[in-house]
């Protein structure tokens, strides 16, 4: 693990989520963050379903695991942003 304490930068961030509320309690989404100028840590989406989406100062890599199409629909239309005064939910 990188001690960050002296100003050092993350260049990947990945996390799980899974909800009982969708697909019976199966669905798992990935999602990956990484560099534009360091590509290729998050790797490519894993089927048809996955995406990939490039922000400003990011990519995305977002792979749904056992997703409906409603999940996939939803992942798909959702806003990704970088910037925390965008996340109006966090207000």
């Amino acid at each position: 693990m990188k001690d960050l304490r002296g100003g050092g930068r993350v260049t990947v961030r990945q996390i799980h989520f899974q909800s009982a509320a969708t697909a019976g309690g199966n669905s798992l989404v990935d999602v990956c963050m990484e560099e534009p100028e360091k590509p290729d840590q998050c790797g490519r989406p894993n089927s048809d379903v996955s995406f990939t989406r490039e922000l400003k100062d990011a990519r995305v890599v977002v792979n749904l695991y056992a997703a409906g199409p409603q999940d996939a629909t939803s992942w798909r239309v959702a806003d990704f942003t970088t910037e925390l005064s965008e996340a109006t939910w966090l207000k």
